[in-house]
């Protein structure tokens, strides 16, 4: 998930997060995992995501496996 830059701060990352994270719980799946890129690791641990495992290169940028689990 990528949000354009100049609309970064405005909520919409967020927005979108909270309605994949209600559509995971509708569905009863209770983990979610992504692909982070570095520059986007403090926004997703705002969201309660934590980090797992150590950076790596993909699609030639730095990024981090992160994990949430969902209640039920």
């Amino acid at each position: 998930m990528a949000v354009q830059l100049e609309l970064h701060g405005l909520g919409y990352g967020r927005a979108i997060m909270h309605a994949v994270e209600m559509q995971l719980m509708a569905l009863g799946i209770q983990r979610m995992e992504l692909h982070a890129r570095v520059s986007a690791v403090a926004f997703y641990a705002k969201l309660g995501f934590s980090i797992i495992g150590v950076r790596y290169l993909e699609v030639g940028l730095p990024h981090q496996s992160m994990v949430k689990d969902i209640p039920a």
